[in-house]
């Protein structure tokens, strides 16, 4: 966010008056009365464009022709009858479910002939540990006269078809880029609308403890990555190693496990600079890393129910068959099964990226990633600042180029002051190595805005104003780093304000940090010279610019621009080693009162440990009010909303059953079933958000075990987190494969390339994996304990 002040006439930023009836082009100062109905209109010519509408009148078509043609019972579903005056809902005889029928008034329409057919009616089991459902004369008879009460009727026809054209619609329209979040709950809408599904199911996703509980772990991940103990880690795993695959090992061990219990979006958001840095340092491209970065935070996701959004919402829409009934999915149920296909998967990523299958787009450029030099463009400007070595400090006897400082972003030349050769002065060895550091001398770097706050985030040295920035006190939310163009006539330039840090920090509650700003004039040996306009970096409290000095920073200075993320972070001092380690052992407690199986801690669910700690986050002031409601991604809160409504709508169209019906005609077995289950999800995936795919198909597993009980549903579940949750064959697909490509400089063909075949490895251990440690299949357990049931009842 960019703040500007006005530039007074004759001032050095000055600039000559526009011509034309509204300046420029004659656009840019039109008044919005006069440019809004053009606006408008090519928004709307852009939204419903000749594809899209012939997509949507072929679709209503496609209703219009399949509503008179389809066989009438293509389409059915299941509906559960309860009794109304709240008595137990099992228990009952055939007769007794006729009866609680055709007297209800929570199953209108139900009980009555649609389309000249009698409805028809199925009995559901249980016992303790195991459902099974068939039709009731085809039950053995001890367990044939009593259980619950459900009845299948037929859906009509047209309502069925308008579910599958919507859906399809949305999903194209989420392909060609349009948000989300708009066409779900908007296709939901329609289908209220219409009458296809109930008015309450459009926003009851929001309602979801899943939901909740996932608006909650965003804050939370905020406030881990703040403490700086991840960075910390990070680089202590990562190390210096020789060669691309002891790199990638090192990368795809600590990343894995990090975003096992960090959200993998921000594990992937904190590891790209330190990944950048490391590349350079360690002279490995870029290319070769980055890929393998954001897919390996994908496996790391399935490991845990906080590892990312798509294991909550998973949780959530299958509590009520998971475990046959008795408990949705726990943290740690899929860590097994997920650890296994990680490793797998894994290790095909670190064999296959030394080959030409991750042929980065960029490795033309000749080891661009790894070169010493820093190319500065012509007409480039910056700042000179100087940091002093901490005594014994991290960076005490470290050689500034190996540790690659002069590669962050924004630097665009380094030098260390002080004795380059002959005596040091202190009886020590004369030292040949330009770039050695030690404590008592300083390191000078000309960067920008960037390079000065990558900087300031390394530790084991100290800015030159360390001491002003200490009188600037507390609230460091509050402050930012700011540039500003001075104007020619400032008491910057006209008085001694900027000299006396006093001063400055009493009359603008800022402190100099660098200037003033100089233009580079040489790329090999650069060469400064002050830029005419004059420019100074700043830090200062945001409500001083904008509020309580507004008026001094109005005179003195032309434009101020407020730099992003320049807040100094909240680690270093005593207290904030307290507060950080707070948030640490918080974080692990919430873990262990999901996870640990005692009676007192049963009744937890995530939502409301993650409201716990939040409060306790709030309270210690990890973080704020305000950026804890900045941090909730309320996108990506309304996208699975609205996929969980269109869920709900495909499953009481019968739309759901019938696909599930269709699976297994053409899958036979398990391993079939499996893989397109997994294949379904995976192509899905790579245009939905993984998320929405989760609440999407998870009615359809329901179906599967339905139509053939010898289905796990356990494991129907952790196949659909797993396939989810990893989208390696396209950038579109996962939000991580997005945030890497610039840094790696990935094409779409790269990902098709190098994805692709691990997608297909991961395929194969997820399968596998599952089959293996999935619980037993409910079929089999209620024959072995029929007697057991029998007697129950």
């Amino acid at each position: 966010m960019a703040s500007a002040f006005e530039v007074e006439p004759g001032s050095a930023e000055a600039k000559p008056r526009q011509v034309g009836p509204f300046g420029g082009n004659g656009l840019q100062k039109m008044p919005s009365t006069v440019l809004e109905p053009f606006e408008t209109g090519r928004r709307v010519l852009e939204t419903v464009n000749p594809v899209r509408a012939v997509l949507l009148l072929g679709l209503v078509a496609c209703v219009a022709f399949g509503t008179v043609s389809i066989d009438k019972e293509t389409f059915t579903a299941w509906g559960r009858l309860t009794a109304p005056d709240g008595t137990p809902d099992w228990g009952y005889t055939l007769q007794d479910c006729r009866d609680l029928c055709a007297n209800s008034t929570t199953t209108k329409g139900f009980c009555e002939e649609v389309d000249g057919q009698e409805p028809k009616y199925r009995l559901e089991y249980q016992e303790k540990k195991y459902w099974y459902m068939r039709e009731a004369e085809e039950m053995p008879d001890i367990l044939a006269d009593r259980g619950y009460c459900q009845l299948k009727h037929n859906v009509p026809r047209w309502k069925s078809l308008a579910a599958i054209a919507v859906f399809s619609f949305a999903i194209a329209l989420v392909i060609q880029g349009a948000q989300g979040e708009v066409v779900l709950l908007g296709g939901a809408a329609v289908l209220a609308a219409l009458g296809v599904v109930s008015n309450e199911s459009v926003y009851s996703g929001l309602a979801s403890a899943g939901v909740v509980g996932l608006a909650l772990l965003f804050p939370i991940a905020s406030s881990i990555s703040e403490t700086g103990v991840l960075s910390a880690i990070m680089d202590y795993f990562l190390g210096s190693p020789s060669t691309l695959t002891p790199a990638l090992v090192r990368l795809s061990v600590s990343v894995t496990l990090m975003s096992a219990f960090l959200s993998n979006t921000a594990t992937v958001a904190l590891m790209i600079p330190v990944v950048m840095s490391w590349s350079r340092r360690i002279n490995i491209h870029p290319g070769k890393l980055m890929m393998p970065l954001s897919f390996v935070a994908q496996l790391g996701g399935s490991i845990t129910q906080v590892g990312s959004s798509h294991c909550v919402v998973a949780a959530d829409v299958s509590k009520a068959r998971y475990n046959n009934g008795e408990g949705p999915m726990g943290i740690f149920d899929l860590s097994a099964t997920a650890i296994l296909v990680a490793l797998g998967t894994g290790a095909s990523i670190v064999l296959l990226a030394g080959t030409s299958l991750l042929a980065s787009s960029a490795e033309a450029d000749d080891g661009a990633g790894a070169s010493e030099a820093v190319a500065i463009d012509d007409m480039r400007t910056g700042y000179w600042v100087r940091f002093w070595i901490m005594h014994r400090g991290p960076l005490d006897g470290q050689d500034l180029g190996r540790l690659g400082l002069r590669r962050l972003p924004g630097v665009l030349h380094a030098k260390v002051s002080g004795a380059q050769t002959g005596d040091q002065g202190n009886g020590s060895a004369p030292r040949v190595n330009a770039d050695f550091m030690q404590y008592g001398e300083s390191v000078e770097f000309l960067c920008e805005p960037a390079g000065l706050i990558s900087l300031r985030q390394v530790g084991g040295w100290a800015i030159d104003c360390e001491e002003a920035l200490h009188r600037l006190g507390a609230r460091r939310r509050g402050r930012f780093l700011y540039e500003a163009v001075v104007r020619a006539d400032s008491d910057f330039l006209t008085t001694d304000v900027l000299d006396d840090p006093g001063r400055l920090l009493r009359e603008y509650g800022a402190v100099l940090v660098a200037g003033p700003r100089v233009l580079v004039t040489s790329k090999e040996h650069p060469t400064t010279v002050p830029v005419k306009a004059g420019g100074v970096a700043l830090q200062a409290f945001e409500d001083w610019v904008s509020v309580k000095a507004a008026n001094r920073w109005r005179r003195a200075c032309s434009l101020v621009t407020k730099i992003p993320d320049s807040s100094p972070k909240r680690f270093g001092g005593p207290v904030d080693c307290l507060r950080n380690a707070a948030v640490c052992i918080g974080m692990v407690l919430m873990i262990l009162s999901l996870a640990l199986p005692y009676k007192f801690l049963a009744h937890l669910e995530l939502y409301i440990s993650a409201s716990v700690l939040v409060l306790f986050y709030l309270l210690i002031r990890a973080i704020s009010v305000e950026k804890m409601l900045s941090a909730i991604k309320i996108d990506i809160l309304l996208i699975i909303a609205g996929a969980i409504a269109l869920g709900d709508a495909l499953t009481t169209t019968g739309v759901v059953a019938w696909v599930a019906s269709t699976v297994l005609q053409f899958a036979k077995g398990k391993v079939a079933v499996y893989s397109m289950v997994y294949l379904v999800a995976v192509v899905l995936g790579a245009f939905v958000n993984n998320s929405a795919v989760v609440a999407i198909l998870a009615p359809m597993l329901e179906s599967i075990c339905d139509e053939d009980p010898n289905m796990s549903f356990n494991g129907l579940v952790w196949l659909l987190t797993l396939a989810s949750g990893t989208c390696f064959i396209t950038p579109l697909g996962y939000q991580t494969n997005l945030m890497v490509m610039p840094g790696g400089r990935h094409t779409f063909g790269d990902y098709v390339k190098f994805g692709s075949v691990n997608q297909l490895v991961h395929m194969v251990f997820s399968v596998l994996c599952v089959l293996m440690l999935q619980p037993p299949s409910a079929a089999v357990a209620v024959v072995a304990d029929t007697a057991s049931v029998a007697g129950t009842v």
